[in-house]
């Protein structure tokens, strides 16, 4: 599952409940998970090159 861009946001101008935090808090939050976001990415990326199965999210089992 991908995640929209920020230029495809829907932003409601008037605020429907009251925020759980300031601005500030969430851009710094945001700019932190980007940050681990990509690490972990390159990481996977180098893991999934060395293992990769034809049919990964194809087949389930009966638990699934």
């Amino acid at each position: 599952m991908r995640w929209n861009t920020r230029d495809k946001w829907v932003v409601s101008k008037e605020i429907t409940h009251p925020p759980l935090i300031d601005d500030e808090t969430f851009e710094q939050a945001q700019a932190l998970l980007t940050r681990r976001a990509r690490a972990v990415d390159r990481q996977e990326r180098q893991r999934r090159a060395r293992n990769t199965y034809v049919f990964r999210g194809r087949i389930y089992g009966a638990a699934c």
